[in-house]
């Protein structure tokens, strides 16, 4: 049996749609979703995650705390940003950059790749 992959998705409920419809039906991906900083931190540090994907609709201000706050908790998860253009925090924080509207099947592969390295 295949180990379960826990992804975080981190934005907006309906970014949240497109991580969950790249995911429908694959049965050792898990999905936990935080809309805000507040219920991202909320989850406890004990949770262990392979990736964490931050949306687009994530503030800018918003980002790099998001990405630090996933890097100092769950150290080994792969960060994957979700954005139209490169981010504005420093490339420690995150891992790969994909533009919003991807296809469910090539987020899908993008997510598995990261997941393979992780």
């Amino acid at each position: 049996m295949k180990a379960t992959i826990r992804v975080l998705s981190v934005g907006s409920e309906e970014s949240m749609r497109a991580i969950y419809c790249a995911l429908f039906g694959r049965s050792e991906y898990e999905l936990v979703t935080a809309v805000t900083y507040r219920e991202l931190f909320a989850i406890p540090a004990h949770e262990s995650f392979q990736i964490a994907v931050l949306n687009h609709t994530l503030a800018k201000e918003e980002l790099a705390p998001v990405a630090q706050l996933v890097r100092r908790r769950w150290s080994s998860a792969r960060i994957l940003v979700v954005c139209a253009d490169v981010p504005g925090i420093d490339d420690p924080l995150y891992d790969d950059r994909v533009a919003p509207g991807l296809t469910p099947e090539l987020l899908f592969t993008v997510i598995d790749r990261l997941a393979g390295g992780a």
